[in-house]
């Protein structure tokens, strides 16, 4: 129905199993196999960027990890109870869905008749005999009008908060994404007469929700693998890259 609880796409993979190798002088090494069910959520909605058409947004709405199952076979992680070694490594999900369901650019919601189409939402619709996802609109002038867009929101100040390993981990375990890697974002919160709504990414994955706020808080269960991560906001370019702490 277009909620969070109820996403416009959805799509579960029973028994998904994501192989982790390890590569050293170009040979690659098995670390562990995890084997889970993963469920995904996707909302869609649509951009209108000066002078362009339409196009349709992909949001991720919801991830969901249940029933992990690791296979170890490095070393190190010998020293890892069964029980935290599942519960922990089923961050591996995140990391690699982080990069998928990039929003669908390529789609254009094209003049009707000659006429603009404004006012473009995406809902479900229900029938006696079928569901399906219906984009509505109005017919607007020959050339896009109505209110003109927000200005590109360029980031005032960025601020990156580590825990440590220790504490990462026993952030996972509780499940309090509070504890995760975060990148605060500071924005405008208005163009001077309208708020604003702000978005993120990590480069080539779906957009977040957006959310009316001058500071944008950026946590993911992806950002507790040791790495570079690039994060994009609507309309700009990437505002970084940062390494995060679990070695």
């Amino acid at each position: 129905m277009g909620t969070e609880l109820s996403p416009h796409l959805s799509a579960a993979f029973t028994g998904l199993q994501i192989d982790v190798d390890t590569v050293s002088a170009g040979t690659a090494t098995p670390a562990l196999t995890l084997t889970a069910d993963v469920g995904i959520g996707s909302q869609l909605g649509t951009r209108h960027d000066a002078g362009l058409p339409v196009r349709p947004e992909t949001t991720r709405s919801s991830l969901t990890v249940a029933n992990p199952a690791v296979e170890g076979f490095d070393a190190r992680y010998a020293g890892v109870s069964a029980t935290d070694l599942d519960a922990l490594a089923g961050t591996i999900v995140d990391v690699a869905f982080s990069t998928l369901g990039a929003d669908a650019g390529t789609v254009q919601v094209s003049e009707f008749g000659g006429f603009s189409l404004e006012n473009v939402s995406v809902s479900c619709v229900t029938t006696t005999s079928d569901d399906f996802l219906a984009v509505s609109a109005s017919l607007g002038a020959n050339s896009p009008s109505g209110n003109p867009p927000a200005p590109t929101p360029q980031p005032l100040s960025t601020t990156l908060v580590l825990p440590t390993p220790a504490a990462l981990r026993a952030a996972l375990l509780a499940g309090d994404s509070a504890g995760l890697p975060t990148v605060h974002v500071e924005l405008p919160a208005t163009d001077g007469a309208r708020p604003l709504e702000h978005a993120w990414r990590t480069a080539g994955g779906a957009w977040r929700p957006y959310m009316a706020t001058g500071e944008l808080v950026i946590r993911d269960r992806s950002f507790a693998w040791q790495g570079e991560r690039t994060i994009e906001l609507p309309y700009t370019a990437s505002i970084g890259n940062f390494p995060d702490t679990l070695s």
